[in-house]
């Protein structure tokens, strides 16, 4: 069953919430499989022997750019904090066509206390964009995540750090190259990041692997190593795939999971990341539409894995909960202690009790236009996310009880 639209209506300038009739179906999860890559990569050691292997804090020392602060956004209530991106006339994050901001996870991901290495930090996702045939698509500079530094009140600070694959070049030298990554959700977990790939799955990369290159005059231009230098395209450090999650399984009734989003659930036990589905169309909701939950290991930082199959040499992490929603264009998503909260692209919050016998609730115009991913700070208790639109590119928290 497909929802009811209600006329929108505000209630003392607020946006008011609309009780739906769309269903939540639950799954059987045990199906739902994924595959770990062997290991981490072998070329991360020879990328080690070649490159600067630079400490996170090297990074937060050398951030290069300013967040302005803005007191308010547009349409948010129950605003905790909130910052933009800057747009002037030599550097313009806010108002750039060529890079287009997605997903988002903080220090209070990493570690429950809410800091790295004794920083608050905020990264985000950024994917490359180049128009072909009138259209949109995912560009050769693949994604990048900005460090934000958010340990000064009122001074957030960032810095760009391009990710790569690293591979042997012909010379049987190594090297590295960009992907083609959408990177339309992030959750960082001690000191690995989880980066979610539209049909490829999970990729990872670790906070102990990022490495400085030649960002100087003739730079922009250059990937991976380029005569006796290594360059990334104007980027002074770049950082490294190192592991992977890849598909194993889905129930003979059901489609490939679509990896559009993540985020961390410490309110679980164990913890556990919950991966979303973007669907564009309703008639896709019939089989996609679908947030899959897998436990995660809090001691190696890895999804849990296990042998349903009895076969000790095939290990895979196992889906806990499978949920269906009759939601189109959901950007992003989490669940706090049994409650599931949703952004829908035209700026809608959807929130859902967890209880398959009970209707979720849809907050219209709740957020800017285009809301991405999601993220949760514990300690603090509020949610964070951010937008996406050329010049209309926030960043911000609000507090999830008052909704």
């Amino acid at each position: 069953m497909f929802g009811i639209t209600i006329p929108f209506v505000t209630f003392l300038g607020l946006s008011a919430p609309i009780v739906s009739a769309a269903s939540w179906i639950r799954k059987s999860p045990s199906g739902f499989q994924l595959t770990a890559s062997d290991g981490v990569y072998p070329i991360i050691s020879a990328l080690d022997a070649a490159l600067p292997n630079q400490k996170f804090g090297d990074i937060i020392a050398d951030t290069n750019h300013v967040c302005p602060n803005t007191p308010v956004v547009p349409r948010v209530d129950f605003l905790t904090d909130s910052y933009t991106w800057p747009n002037g006339a030599s550097f313009d994050d806010r108002g750039t066509s060529a890079w287009f901001p997605q997903g988002i996870t903080t220090s209070s991901d990493a570690y429950d206390n809410g800091l790295y290495e004794g920083y608050d930090v905020t990264l985000v996702s950024w994917h490359h964009t180049i128009k072909s045939d009138g259209k949109n698509k995912d560009g050769p500079k693949g994604a990048r995540i900005t460090f934000i530094d958010r340990s000064s009140p009122n001074n957030d600070r960032y810095r760009h750090v391009l990710l790569v694959m690293g591979y042997e070049d012909s010379s049987g030298k190594a090297s590295f190259r960009t992907q083609e990554l959408h990177a339309g959700g992030i959750m960082w977990y001690g000191n690995l990041l989880y980066v979610v790939d539209t049909r490829a799955g999970i990729r990872i990369y670790d906070m102990n692997h990022i490495y400085e290159v030649d960002d100087g005059a003739g730079s922009s231009d250059g990937i991976g190593r380029v005569g006796t230098k290594y360059q990334a395209y104007g980027y002074k450090y770049v950082m490294p795939q190192v592991r992977s999650y890849t598909p194993y399984s889905v129930p003979s009734s059901e489609v490939a999971i679509r990896f559009s989003w993540i985020s961390l659930d410490r309110t679980t036990t164990p913890d556990s990341i919950l991966v979303g589905e973007y669907s564009p169309e309703a008639e896709e909701c019939s089989t996609n539409c679908r947030l899959i939950r897998f436990p995660i290991n809090y001691e190696t930082r890895l999804l849990t894995l296990s042998s349903p199959s009895g076969n000790p040499n095939v290990r895979v992490a196992v889906a806990t909960e499978v949920v269906q929603h009759q939601r189109t264009k959901t950007q992003g998503g989490i669940s706090i202690d049994g409650k599931f909260y949703l952004t829908q692209s035209g700026g809608n919050l959807i929130t859902w009790n967890g209880n398959v016998n009970s209707q979720d609730v849809i907050t219209t115009d709740f957020f800017p236009t285009l809301p991405q991913d999601l993220s949760y700070r514990k300690k603090q208790g509020d949610l964070w996310t951010l937008t996406e639109p050329v010049d209309a590119r926030w960043v911000f928290g609000f507090n999830p009880k008052k909704v």
